[in-house]
């Protein structure tokens, strides 16, 4: 997986915005928002200058913004999927809370050079007393929790969803042009039967860990279901640069240089088996126990159909001529025409190309 992408930069710039929003609400609340005259916090003799607070919470909030994007990728790592939504929310909001507090510190001691022209340490501990401190502090834990509790509710309903959810974006069926790929471990059967329950369950949670590597190519998980898992990209982001099928590769080269490990810890090396489609989507939020966001229509049909061809076919990767004819040709990939093939449940018959990988170099760009 990359260590560093532009999706990385777009969630650091929501973060910026987040905390600049949080600082600069709590600068209005202690020295703006209330009637009586606003005093400098450093020097009471010293009229207050807004603009300054207002530049340092900006660099505050830069500064917070590029330590909370990098700790995202650290707190992203495989030791911190497997904790409990509690104890993730914890140690981050912590690390996050002494990562402010020292920067506060930081920062108001820059504050007293730039208003004073030199550090006078007994003016910056009345300045600063131990009660300021509590109150910034606290004011930030807070924040920071339900920051990372929010985030977690939003990757459970999938990233960007938990903010269309609350626009009603899903409220009313719509459609939208989708590509779907439906992934699916070769021979779960016999390797169930063979690991039992508990540790097959638990090749299914490391197989899965790794698929991660998708969200570099922009794919969004729509649904788990026992050991297959589909995979959606709006039809434009699933094309551009051969997202769609770069995805399918990166997860099978990540999980071939892993082989070692699964074959030590389960005595397999997991291969999977794709099929993929582009049509219109009908896309709602369904239920009242339990809200969740549905795909139906023929699409979705079709490409657990092509999937389910991949065995009978000899391929590990199939597509349908529609997804095939947006794609094009690539001197990275390799498509053969299979011809005319009925898929099951389904009256017409559809033309199916399987895939193959030329470049594996294309995969890091």
């Amino acid at each position: 997986m990359k260590i560093f992408s532009y999706k990385h930069l777009g969630i650091t710039a929501r973060y910026f915005i987040f905390w600049l929003a949080a600082i600069y609400f709590l600068i209005f609340l202690r020295f703006i928002g209330h009637s009586s005259t606003p005093t400098n916090p450093i020097n009471a003799d010293l009229p207050l200058d807004v603009t300054i607070l207002f530049r340092i919470g900006l660099l505050a909030a830069f500064v917070i913004a590029l330590t909370f994007g990098f700790l995202d990728i650290v707190f992203g790592s495989r030791f911190f999927t497997r904790m409990s939504y509690g104890k993730l929310i914890l140690y981050k909001s912590i690390t996050y809370t002494f990562i402010f507090a020292t920067a506060l510190v930081i920062i108001s001691i820059r504050n007293l050079l730039i208003i004073q022209d030199y550090f006078d340490f007994n003016l910056w501990i009345r300045s600063f007393s131990l009660l300021n401190m509590l109150a910034w502090v606290s004011y930030m834990a807070v924040a920071s929790i339900l920051l990372n509790f929010t985030k977690i509710v939003d990757l459970k309903f999938g990233p960007g969803n938990l903010w269309r959810m609350l626009r009603g974006k899903f409220h009313r069926p719509h459609q939208q042009e989708k590509i779907l790929m439906f992934l699916d471990l070769k021979s779960s059967t016999t390797i169930a039967e063979r690991l039992g329950h508990i540790k097959y369950s638990q090749l299914i949670q490391d197989c899965f860990d790794d698929l991660s590597v998708v969200r570099d190519y922009n794919a969004e998980v729509y649904q788990y279901v026992g050991d297959e898992v589909i995979l959606s990209w709006d039809s434009r982001i699933g094309i551009r640069n051969n997202n769609c099928l770069k995805a399918f590769y990166t997860f099978r080269d990540v999980l071939g240089k892993r082989s070692a490990y699964y074959r030590k810890n389960y005595d397999t090396e997991p291969v999977f088996k794709a099929g993929m489609h582009l049509g219109e989507v009908t896309i709602v939020e369904v239920g009242r126990l339990k809200r969740e966001i549905a795909f139906h229509g023929d699409t979705v049909n079709i490409a657990a159909r092509i999937q389910g061809m991949c065995n009978e076919l000899g391929k590990e990767l199939l597509i349908s001529e529609s997804l095939a004819n947006r794609l094009g040709q690539s001197s990275d990939f390799e498509m053969e025409e299979l011809g005319e093939i009925h898929l099951r449940g389904k009256k017409n018959k559809i033309i199916l190309h399987s895939i193959k990988l030329h470049n594996k170099a294309t995969l890091a760009s």
